[in-house]
């Protein structure tokens, strides 16, 4: 959609608002889209013409042989890999994250959170939740009743009732965001920043702790089922593992583009 406001914003068919896409230098006359594709063509007073390309960022979240991921725009798919189910979860507005954990589900969307809960038999998801607030954000990690948002060198953990519980000002911005286990309102996350270092954070304590220090940004860490070992892949392509009980380095790998953990001890 467009107009005298100069702007080019984008609306689902049912016209509820996704994104803003462009601010022009002249109000529009018309915008076309071109048949089977994802280019937009648009004329302004001034008699340009221009074409923008609509890129679909991939946004997508794992936990064991779930799989959830972005469609659309506005839905969300959950897959059951290990049992070749599937589900569509249609969320009506611009879907911005997706954080899927144990039985939780969680959509962020422009000015709210939603959450959804399985149910105990099959692939089936139900709303448990709508927080409706703003939550500005690089990424998010749901929790058994909390919500971790990172922001900048800031991660903040909210309840479901959207009241802020727990903050950390860490030492760079974060990079990488990981929900990894724990009993309910003690959960822990790993977290990786662009100053090398890797911490993990209890939802309950206020205090990181330091686990690994490298001297490049953290583009993933992962620790193994045991929880004694951890591999940290950095901005520059580096895989190393490092053993966390005698911090003595296990394995080195060089143009590395992701990785995983064996589920086998």
């Amino acid at each position: 959609m467009t107009g005298t406001d100069k702007k080019v914003s984008l609306y689902s068919r049912d016209l509820g608002f996704l994104t803003e896409l462009n601010t022009l230098n002249d109000w529009s006359w018309c915008t076309r889209f071109k048949p089977k594709s994802q280019e937009l063509i648009i004329t302004t007073n001034s008699g340009w013409i221009s074409m923008q390309q609509l890129a679909k960022k991939n946004i997508f979240s794992s936990y064991r042989e779930l799989y959830a991921k972005r469609d659309n725009f506005t839905d969300v798919v959950v897959e059951n890999i290990a049992m070749n189910q599937k589900l569509k979860v249609k969320c009506k507005e611009l879907v911005k994250k997706i954080s899927i954990f144990k039985d939780k589900l969680a959509v962020l969307q422009n000015e709210r959170l939603l959450i959804y809960v399985a149910g105990e038999e099959g692939l089936k998801y139900s709303p448990y939740r709508k927080i409706t607030k703003r939550f500005d954000c690089d990424s998010m990690e749901i929790l058994n009743s909390h919500a971790l948002f990172a922001n900048d060198n800031r991660i903040q953990v909210f309840n479901f009732m959207g009241e802020l519980e727990r903050e950390w000002i860490l030492d760079a911005k974060v990079t990488y965001l990981r929900t990894i286990g724990g009993p309910p309102k003690r959960e822990h996350a790993l977290v990786g920043l662009a100053n090398g270092q890797v911490l993990k954070l209890f939802v309950d304590n206020s205090f990181p702790i330091q686990l690994y220090r490298s001297t490049v940004a953290i583009l993933k860490c992962e620790l193994n089922v045991s929880k004694k070992k951890l591999a940290i892949l950095d901005l520059n392509k580096n895989l190393v593992g490092i053993d966390l009980i005698t911090q003595a380095q296990l394995f080195q790998e060089v143009n590395v583009n992701s990785f995983a953990w064996n589920s086998d001890l």
